[in-house]
């Protein structure tokens, strides 16, 4: 972005035809807003005006409708997954951590294993 940063105090938000709206007891003088009190899976609009000593000027044309969502989900897959040492009791198994872990550290990996051919999966390792 480009020429200085707004003094930002105020803003509003609709949902579902209701507004709810704040202002700000100090500016922003940021381009980085966090709004806190979202409600969550719902859709929302924003707004936002500027504000210097003489006033608040006309709103920017909204933006949105963004649904508010859990950042947090189930992760990917593991990746780069191999099989060595194959023996009559035991078998190791090679794989690195997942690409995206959902916003949520890995607390594990759950292992299952299926007869080939067959659709039967039975988890086998109990951390």
């Amino acid at each position: 972005m480009e020429g200085p940063p707004l003094s930002v105090t105020s803003w509003r938000n609709a949902r579902k035809g209701r507004n709810s709206g704040g202002r700000s007891t100090e500016p922003h003088i940021r381009r980085l807003i966090t709004l806190d009190e979202m409600i969550e899976d719902t859709e929302m609009e924003f707004q936002i005006s500027a504000v210097n000593e003489v006033g608040v000027g006309p709103p920017a044309d909204p933006i949105g409708p963004i649904r508010m969502t859990d950042p947090k989900g189930p992760p990917d897959p593991p990746i780069n997954l191999d099989l060595s040492e194959p023996f009559a009791e035991s078998i190791i198994i090679h794989y690195a951590p997942p690409l995206f872990d959902g916003n949520s550290p890995i607390i594990g990996y759950e292992i299952e294993r299926a007869v080939d051919g067959t659709e039967d999966w039975e988890k086998c390792n109990y951390d």
